[in-house]
């Protein structure tokens, strides 16, 4: 959420969505295909982004951001001094240590300011496209969800198709190394250290086995390369360039939001080229028909994979951050919210059909929010029940778990309602 435009009812806004995005990812980019090799930064390879993935710990100072929207995010940073978040992203720091991929550092080094970079470590591994199988499985998935949507009596096949393209993603960033535990004689649990050693052990086990078919490091590329995507949507239409009216005002893993524009539909279509052109070399080295990429639904219209459209257009918009926002469609008239941990059919009654009741600290009662909270008990009281046989236990248990109703209190982070304020003043 753009800070500049959170709090304020904004007018006809447009909706951007990519179709597909982590399936496009798995269809059309290049991953780390071999081990990860350690080297020193000044290898060759590091700097070949057509060959080579590569992973680097890397300090950074002297940091801030050349845009109005801020990329890195302050929860994937190791260390930091001084720093000031926008809403949890970073706008400036006097030091911030991270382990980045490739991609997100080009992405960094080209929307921040860095005095001095300090790279501690590097891993190198090798790109290639995945195995033609995964990506002849996900076009199949793709396909059937495409063609077979509302079609009488393949309402199975067509659930089933569009679960497991969804869980595809699951499958590849799976965390496949989890900690140990054993009971000891002293009758205590006790967790085995994740060393170095530790997890070489379990790759060796993991790779003897066969029974894993994905990598972590595919995962963890999906999300880099959808991030790629959007991000360059987001630093074409950034407020910086396009001026305050005209910029990016909310964007999320596959969606952007913001005025309809000359630029915001040409930085869709440019991006779209892009992608097809990415496909058509992926169908090449496989083998494969590039009409699969772009299939018909039941009504004859193509939905090419991972295209930009626009999916919404609303006549009123406002946002309070990041999974947090209220829309009126522009063609239905009809109000909706999107709030995490409210349900959007019962949440958006709670506005009264009015898109400035959806306010910081606004109060969702349960009618509303639909939320539950776990409440726990360590002592309970001896109590008697029947089973289903009429007989009657005796229950000593002490400890117990219960769900409960609760409100949902839609509070403001301190720090990005001060830019608001900040932002306001300026207006003024």
């Amino acid at each position: 959420s753009s800070y500049i435009h959170a709090n304020r009812v904004l007018y006809d806004i447009y909706s951007g969505d990519m179709e597909s995005a982590y399936p496009t990812a798995i269809c059309s980019e290049k991953f780390p295909m071999s081990k990860w090799l350690h080297v020193p930064p000044t290898v060759r390879g590091v700097t070949d982004r057509e060959h080579w993935a590569v992973i680097y710990h890397v300090k950074w100072y002297g940091v801030e951001s050349k845009l109005m929207n801020h990329y890195i995010l302050g929860s994937k940073v190791k260390k930091w001094d001084l720093p000031f978040f926008d809403n949890g992203r970073l706008i400036s720091a006097e030091m911030v240590e991270m382990f980045v991929t490739s991609v997100d550092y080009d992405i960094i080094k080209r929307c921040y300011s860095i005095e001095r970079e300090e790279i501690i470590d590097t891993w190198i591994n090798h790109l290639d496209y995945l195995p033609k199988g995964i990506i002849d499985y996900t076009l199949t998935l793709y396909e059937r969800k495409t063609k077979l949507k509302n079609v009488k009596g393949m309402e199975e096949v067509y659930r089933a198709s569009k679960a497991n393209i969804n869980a595809l993603f699951g499958c590849c960033c799976t965390n496949i190394i989890s900690q140990s535990s054993y009971f000891g004689n002293d009758l205590k649990w006790h967790n085995k250290p994740m060393t170095i050693d530790f997890v070489r052990e379990k790759m060796d086990e993991l790779r003897k086995s066969r029974t894993n078919c994905f990598s972590y490091s595919t995962g963890v590329f999906i999300t880099a390369y959808c991030r790629r995507r959007t991000w360059g949507l987001v630093e074409a239409l950034d407020a910086s360039k396009m001026g305050i009216d005209e910029g990016v005002i909310y964007y999320d893993t596959d969606s952007i939001k913001a005025p309809k524009t000359d630029e915001f539909m040409r930085a869709m279509q440019e991006d779209n080229k892009r992608l097809d052109q990415k496909l058509q070399d992926m169908c090449e080295a496989h083998e494969i028909d590039f009409e699969r990429t772009r299939p018909k639904d039941p009504s004859g219209i193509s939905h090419p994979l991972g295209h930009w459209e626009i999916d919404g257009v609303y006549r009123e918009f406002k946002t309070l951050g990041a999974k947090r926002y209220a829309h009126r469609d522009k063609f239905t008239n009809k109000l909706d919210i999107t709030v995490s941990g409210v349900k959007n059919t019962t949440g958006v009654k709670a506005l009264k059909d009015d898109i400035r009741n959806f306010r910081k600290d606004m109060i969702f009662g349960y009618d509303h929010s639909g939320k539950m909270t776990s409440v726990y008990c360590d002592e309970q009281s001896i109590f008697t029940f029947k089973d289903k046989n009429g007989i009657e236990y005796e229950s000593h248990q002490r400890h117990g778990i219960v769900l409960q109703p609760t409100t949902y209190n839609m509070g403001i982070d301190p720090i990005f309602e001060q830019l608001w304020d900040d932002e306001i003043q300026k207006g003024e």
